[in-house]
């Protein structure tokens, strides 16, 4: 799960557990996909959430889900 705003990309970290989730637990990534922010790490699928947002200007989150 992931949020764009402005130069800014707030994207949830890697292998932790969403419903223990708060807002300070995101990391913050420039369009780049470079960390600027967060004491965790990006999702692994950073680039593909960095990718859509510097192709599609009007997308201002991108959520996907691994279900069971």
């Amino acid at each position: 799960m992931s949020i764009r705003i402005d130069d800014k990309v707030y994207i949830t970290p890697t292998f932790f557990i969403k419903h223990f989730f708060t807002v300070d637990d995101f990391v913050v990534l420039n369009m780049d996909g470079k960390k600027i922010g967060s004491k965790f790490e990006a999702s692994s699928e950073y680039r593909m959430h960095i990718k859509i947002y510097k192709e599609r200007d009007e997308i201002k989150n991108v959520f996907h889900a691994h279900p069971r």
